[in-house]
C-alpha cells in the first residue's frame, strides 16, 4: 500500500475526505498499536479498513485506485446508513436483513458474520433493498473463487482448473482477477496444459496493467513462460 496507491494523486486528494492512519507493524519495543492488525480483525497485509467515529470497522477495503476506494466509502456509508436506521427500529425485519447482507460484504479477512445460505433466507425478506439483493449473485461468486484461492496450497489447483473449465472466473477489474490468473498459470503449469497456463499468463499480465506492481507482474510472468517452455510437448 504504502509503495503504491497511497503515493499517487488521487490518493491525496481522497485522503482529504476521511482521517488516514498508516499503522507500521514494528520489530524495536515501545512501537505504538503492534497489535493493531489483530485487534481489526486483520489476518494479513495489505490491510486497509474504514473505521467508524467508534474506531469500530465498517468496511475493508482494497484501494488499488481511485475507484475502488470511492466504491468502498459508498458501501461503508450505505451500510453505516442501514444501521443507524436500524437502531432507531430494531425490529425492523428489512433494515435487520440489509445490515447482515452488506456486513458480509464488507468483510474480506474478518471472521464472515453469517453463512451464504442466511443471506438468500434474508434476502427473501419483504422490503430488502434490491440493489443489495442484486449484490448476492457477486458474493456468491466470490466465496466459490475466494474458497478456491485458499484451497491452492493443499490441491496445487484443481478447484481453480475446475472453475475455469465452467468459466467460473473474476470479471475484468475485480479485486481478486490478479491473483486469480497468477494462480491459475501456476496451476495449469503442475497440470501440464500449455495452453491453459499461457493464456492464465496473458490474462495475469493484462490485469496488472497499469496498476503500481506492473512491473513486478511482467517479471513474474516471464518466469512463468520459462516453466511453460520448459514442459515440452505439444499443447493441449
Amino acid at each position: 500500500m504504502e509503495g503504491g496507491p497511497l503515493l499517487e494523486e488521487w490518493w491525496v486528494k481522497a485522503s482529504k475526505n476521511v482521517v488516514p492512519y498508516l499503522n507500521v507493524a514494528a520489530r524495536w519495543e515501545g512501537a505504538p498499536d503492534q497489535d493493531f492488525l489483530k485487534k481489526m480483525g486483520g489476518r494479513g497485509f495489505p490491510y486497509c479498513t474504514i473505521l467508524n467515529a467508534d474506531g469500530e470497522v465498517v468496511w475493508e477495503a482494497r484501494p488499488t485506485d481511485e475507484a475502488s476506494f470511492t466504491e468502498a466509502l459508498g458501501h461503508a456509508k450505505t451500510l453505516a446508513d442501514f444501521k443507524a436506521a436500524l437502531a432507531k427500529d430494531p425490529e425492523n425485519k428489512a433494515l435487520q436483513a440489509n445490515v447482515a447482507i452488506m456486513d458480509f460484504m464488507g468483510r474480506k479477512q474478518r471472521e464472515k458474520s453469517r453463512t451464504i445460505e442466511e443471506l438468500d433466507e434474508l434476502a427473501k425478506v419483504e422490503g430488502v433493498d434490491a440493489k443489495v439483493v442484486a449484490a448476492l449473485d457477486g458474493i456468491r461468486k466470490d466465496e466459490i473463487l475466494m474458497g478456491a484461492l485458499q484451497a491452492f496450497r493443499r490441491d496445487k489447483g484443481e478447484k481453480l482448473l475446475e472453475l475455469i473449465k465452467k468459466g467460473t472466473v473474476p470479471e475484468e477489474g475485480h479485486e481478486m482477477e490478479t491473483s486469480f490468473w497468477a494462480m491459475a498459470a501456476d496451476a495449469a503449469i503442475n497440470a501440464k496444459d500449455k495452453a491453459l497456463a499461457t493464456q492464465a499468463i496473458d490474462k495475469f499480465v493484462k490485469s496488472a496493467k497499469g496498476k503500481p506492481f506492473e512491473a513486478r507482474a511482467k517479471e513474474h510472468a516471464d518466469q512463468l513462460r520459462e516453466k511453460v517452455a520448459g514442459l515440452g510437448g505439444d499443447d493441449k
